[in-house]
């Protein structure tokens, strides 16, 4: 049996909205800002997760990023960030709040090749896109983390 019990399979995949709602009903990213002049549009919910190019970035620079969103029921909309750097895992920095921006300190533990910066949103829904969260964009700018050496 080439899948365990079974030889072969098929599936069918359904996007399923709640009842009696119909046309867009999820908050989406129109986009994501940071301080560094570059701007992402990008996003899950709009089949598009793109990075940008590089920059580089220092222990201890400071970079704030602003995620822009919008709710087709102009519900309010709660936003969180968080971090991946090189071969790590995913680090909440700022859980969910009303607050569409994040400052975030470069530390010694970022130091690699690249890290993703993750904005996610959600709306006040019961129901959520993608499990925890309705959108999410990461912003995949490779900040080659330099460590700096005092002379």
């Amino acid at each position: 049996m080439r899948f365990g019990s079974y030889d072969d399979y098929g599936y069918l995949s359904y996007k399923v909205s709640p009842a009696g709602i119909t046309g867009d009903i999820y908050p989406t990213i129109s986009s994501v800002v940071d301080s560094v002049g570059r701007t992402n549009t990008g996003s899950a919910g709009h089949n598009n997760l793109n990075g940008l190019s590089d920059a580089v970035v220092k222990v201890g620079d400071k970079i704030t990023f602003t995620a822009n969103a919008t709710d087709p029921n102009d519900d309010a909309i709660q936003y969180s960030f968080y971090v991946q750097p090189s071969g790590g895992g995913f680090e909440l920095k700022q859980n969910w709040s009303a607050t569409n921006t994040f400052e975030w300190t470069v530390t010694s533990h970022e130091i690699g090749e690249h890290v993703l910066v993750i904005s996610a949103i959600k709306d006040g829904d019961d129901y959520l896109r993608f499990g925890s969260y309705d959108d999410y964009g990461y912003m995949s700018f490779n900040y080659f983390v330099l460590y700096c050496i005092s002379l």
